[in-house]
């Protein structure tokens, strides 16, 4: 995966044997699992998303991915991320091929739902210190450039950040940044 795309977007590459070949840090984000705990495994096993009523999307005959091979992309929209382990996720799911030279291969980009209670009508409470901070990381400013405007230590900063994550319930500055616009804070 490249640069800014690696941090940002959850997105797994699949081989054309069902094998992850590779692992996006978006995608270490949303499911909590390292890079190197997953390459090389079968991508059904991994994922494990199953639709709202249940039944199991991966799987090991993935009519998705033989389609996604053949040149076809597919979205499944609300489909349930790894629901053994705490419930799971909700995602979207948008599923398309890659060129990948004489490799076949499939990426798989997962859309997080808004965590719970995080819909566009519900009001974030951030202090005007966190909205200072927001302002100053939407302006591209890393930690200790926002500490030295703001006086404040990197430490402190950094808590700022981890508590202004939390309250719009998203995994990294970037899409801090994009949820705050789209709730009208920026």
């Amino acid at each position: 995966m490249h640069g800014d795309i690696d941090r940002l977007v959850p997105v797994i590459v699949v081989s054309g044997e069902l094998t992850i070949a590779g692992w996006s840090v978006g995608a270490e984000e949303l499911t909590g699992l390292p890079r190197r705990e997953v390459e090389g495994k079968a991508c059904w096993d991994v994922l494990r998303l199953r639709r709202a009523d249940g039944k199991a999307i991966c799987a090991a005959e993935c009519a998705v991915h033989q389609r996604a091979l053949a040149g076809t992309c597919a979205i499944e929209s609300r489909a349930l991320l790894r629901p053994d382990v705490a419930g799971g996720r909700e995602v979207s799911v948008v599923t398309m091929p890659l060129d990948a030279g004489s490799s076949r291969m499939v990426a798989h980009v997962l859309i997080p739902a808004p965590a719970p209670g995080m819909d566009g009508e519900q009001a974030v409470a951030l202090s005007p210190r966190q909205l200072e901070v927001l302002r100053h990381l939407e302006a591209g400013l890393a930690t200790k450039e926002i500490a030295g405007e703001l006086g404040l230590s990197p430490h402190t900063v950094r808590n700022h950040v981890q508590s202004i994550l939390r309250a719009l319930g998203v995994p990294t500055r970037a899409r801090a940044i994009n949820r705050a616009r789209s709730l009208g804070l920026l």
